[in-house]
């Protein structure tokens, strides 16, 4: 804003605040995951943005729906789940100037060349995990309950989308497809559920599709176990069963986006829908007064 007058300042400003109210009624372009810590307004940079005061913060692992490049270095878009409406998030390129300022002279300077965004799908991808493995009676069953229950609730709103084939076997190319297919599913304005055979989370990290993983968890073992002596004779697959269910149930919470324990079929769908729904709420947020 170097060699502004006063009069250009507030006039700039006035146009950046409405380009904001005006993308209130815009789509959303496309979806990142911060990678590292902003502190909004109260970063040095917030003040050469074109409106000050609409500077939003965010911290690494939030995703954010951007809805216009408004100039090279920032953009206007919403941090999901914040109720801090629209406003103006850095620029990759003017971000990672922050972050380079920030860990200059320090240890991990040399770090300062990580990506500060990452892509993600408008929509995140639903997929549903556990009790165990896929494949098997105990967990298809459990599965096949929950996803009746959110094609029923959500009919008008859901998409489902399947690979070509198991995750592990699908090529480079199926791979960069289902990947895709993926992204333009988000566009929709739609929830997305994956319908694929994935049993554990690292089995689908390489795809770089940020999921909203389930996991049900049947949290009283003696029970797990007892269902799964009645829902596989074979002991091998018991074993199997049992050593993918502890696998599931070590994992560090931070693995799955929602738990469901509810031990009554009906409540754990009734829960699985709530938690659905919220996230709808979080991307699709009403409009502020004046602007519906």
């Amino acid at each position: 804003m170097a060699g502004l007058s006063l009069s250009d300042i507030r006039s700039q400003e006035t146009e950046a605040v409405e380009a904001v109210a005006r993308c209130y009624h815009e789509p959303v372009k496309y979806s990142l995951c911060a990678m590292c810590n902003f502190g909004g307004l109260e970063e040095e940079i917030a003040l050469k943005c074109p409106a000050p005061g609409f500077v939003l913060a965010f911290h690494k692992g939030d995703f954010i729906h951007i809805k216009q490049e408004y100039e090279c270095d920032w953009l206007i878009g919403r941090v999901i789940g914040r109720d801090s409406g629209l406003g103006f998030i850095p620029s990759a390129n003017l971000l990672q100037s922050v972050v380079r300022q920030r860990n200059a002279g320090s240890t991990e300077d040399l770090l300062a060349h990580i990506h500060v965004y990452s892509d993600t799908p408008i929509s995140r991808p639903i997929i549903i995990m556990g009790p165990s493995l896929k494949g098997y009676e105990l967990t298809d069953l459990l599965q096949k309950a929950l996803v009746g229950h959110l094609k029923k609730q959500f009919s008008d709103r859901l998409m489902i989308i399947r690979p070509d084939a198991s995750l592990s076997a699908l090529t480079p190319k199926q791979a960069s497809k289902f990947k895709n297919q993926i992204y333009e599913a988000g566009k929709n304005d739609k929830l997305v559920y994956l319908d694929c055979d994935a049993s554990f989370p690292a089995e689908i990290i390489s795809l770089n599709i940020h999921p909203i993983i389930v996991y049900i968890q049947i949290s009283r073992l003696k029970v797990l176990r007892k269902l799964i002596r009645e829902t596989c004779r074979d002991s091998t697959g018991r074993e199997q069963l049992f050593s993918a269910a502890y696998r599931l149930y070590d994992l560090p919470p931070g693995e799955f986006s929602h738990v469901i324990t509810d031990s009554n079929l009906e409540d754990a769908c009734q829960n699985l829908e709530l938690f659905i729904e919220s996230y709808w709420v979080f991307t699709h947020p009403p409009l502020p007064p004046g602007l519906d």
